[in-house]
């Protein structure tokens, strides 16, 4: 039987996408692992699917987006180009080491959750859910990206 990762940097407990993938790649004779920050509320549990959640304890990603975009509105709509120009290279920056903190404890717990297990086909939901899928194929674990 072959194996699917799905990871995803999101909340599930309302978002039936991932849960419609999880019951196709079934009916399609996959066993499929789900990693993501909540698991989703199903009446029925689906074949050969598992959920597993990773509790953050750090700032949500949303959150510092949401920082960083009030900063941006406050700055850099001002008429001066040099401030713009600063300013958003300086929030930018920000916002990427923020981020990337975040996703590495994200990743670190995934590999608590996955171990050594093998997948033929791993798929990053969302953009934050890319390195995790990145750091797993470097270390060869699996076959498909």
């Amino acid at each position: 039987m072959k194996k699917v990762l799905i990871i995803a940097y999101k909340n599930l407990t309302f978002n039936t996408r991932i849960v419609r993938f999880c019951k196709s790649f079934s009916e399609l004779g996959f066993e499929v692992t789900v990693i993501s920050l909540k698991k989703p509320k199903i009446k029925q549990k689906i074949k050969n699917v598992k959920f597993f959640e990773i509790y953050e304890e750090t700032p949500k990603i949303y959150t510092i987006t949401s920082i960083v975009n009030s900063l941006y509105k406050k700055f850099v709509y001002k008429n001066e180009t040099k401030i713009k120009l600063f300013l958003s290279d300086y929030i930018l920056k920000i916002f990427f080491f923020l981020g990337l903190s975040v996703i590495k404890n994200f990743s670190k717990n995934i590999f608590k959750v996955i171990k050594k297990k093998k997948f033929d086909l791993i798929i990053g939901h969302d953009t934050y859910s890319l390195i995790p899928c990145s750091k797993i194929k470097k270390k060869k674990l699996n076959a498909n990206l």
